[in-house]
């Protein structure tokens, strides 16, 4: 028998995923995938919920893609003042 990888198809229903506060009390983070399991992952598949601004995380050494799923629109700033909005219906941010 073959055991099931974490790429091979499958449906992920929302009462699996794990939800858990930002640490900056900000929002929520709905994290529906990642590789390997546990802290030290690869890649991680999530969403992310906004309830309120905050400074932009940081995750030194992860290359992120961002995507906006709903809403009227986000704006990131940037430590180094930089700024970036994405819009609606469904823009992205690669970095």
């Amino acid at each position: 028998m073959t055991l099931p990888s974490p790429l091979s198809p499958r449906v992920l229903r929302y009462a699996g995923y794990t939800r858990m506060r930002w640490k900056n009390g900000g929002g929520w983070t709905s994290e529906i995938l990642k590789s390997p399991a546990g802290d030290d992952w690869d890649w991680r598949l999530s969403i992310a919920e906004i309830e309120s601004d905050a400074p932009f995380s940081a995750f030194p050494g992860i290359n992120r893609e961002l995507l906006l799923l709903s809403g009227n629109g986000l704006r990131l700033r940037f430590d180094d003042g930089e700024s970036h909005e994405l819009h609606p219906p469904h823009d992205r941010l690669l970095g």
